[in-house]
């Protein structure tokens, strides 16, 4: 039986991973972090919350990860497209992973996941007629919104998807030097704008969700797509994680 951690960020994204395990407990770790372990086929699944961008991520990946037996990390949930090749739906999977603290910075030293892993997630979908990309993430502290933006952070970094928390997660699990990857869905493309969801997070990335509420009435096309595509993205998920966590993963271990 291997034990594999899973990381995602959102209640959304958590919620999601947790539905499709059986004999769910929850655990009560230090500081508050969100979790728990079930099964999925012989696969045990210690499943963990951080709660949204860098800051949340860099705290609480350590914190489970000195409470973890798992000997493989995935980092799981919704992504933004930046690359126009990475449609709504479909799935993308880092081969490296950059951070960007601000617009200002310099990017920091890029994590590369783990070959082996990567490898088997990608011949076990691909068998499943699943549109997957490979390159390389990056994670900002904000929410890409604008279309222009995407095509900026593609153009000048390289990257096709951006998220805000792979990054921490990948440190922390490197310094324990256990194999890691990041395997995500496209929940807005490359085209699209959404509604400025910045506006409505503070520092921490927490919500406001009175803020959220009007954010989203001020654009209600733009909210009502961006609302669709998140449960459009998060059934692709539900499909797709059963099928990589019902593997033996000795390759990866060997």
């Amino acid at each position: 039986m291997t034990n594999v951690a899973i990381f995602a960020a959102s209640d959304l994204e958590y919620n999601l991973v947790k539905a499709i395990l059986s004999d769910w407990k929850a655990i009560n770790y230090q500081n508050q972090l969100l979790g728990g372990q079930g099964f999925c086929g012989n696969t045990l699944v210690e499943l963990f919350c951080t709660k949204m961008g860098p800051k949340n991520a860099t705290q609480q990946a350590k914190i489970a990860l000195d409470n973890t037996k798992a000997k493989i990390v995935i980092i799981t949930g919704l992504a933004g497209g930046l690359s126009q090749e990475c449609q709504q739906g479909d799935l993308v999977i880092y081969k490296n992973c950059y951070f960007l603290p601000s617009d200002n910075a310099s990017l920091d030293s890029p994590i590369n996941c783990d070959q082996k892993l990567t490898s088997l997630i990608i011949n076990t979908l691909q068998s499943n007629s699943l549109t997957i990309h490979q390159g390389d993430g990056i994670t900002l502290p904000w929410v890409v919104c604008k279309a222009d933006q995407k095509k900026s952070l593609a153009k000048n970094y390289k990257t096709i998807a951006v998220d805000m928390e792979s990054y921490q997660i990948l440190s922390a699990a490197k310094e324990k030097a256990l194999p890691a990857t990041v395997l995500r869905v496209i929940s807005d493309d490359a085209s699209g704008d959404l509604p400025n969801v910045n506006l409505a997070m503070n520092e921490m990335a927490e919500v406001n969700n009175l803020k959220m509420l009007v954010e989203l009435v001020k654009h209600p096309i733009l909210a009502a797509r961006f609302l669709l595509n998140l449960k459009k993205s998060i059934s692709v998920l539900k499909d797709c994680l059963p099928k990589i966590l019902n593997q033996s993963f000795q390759e990866v271990l060997e």
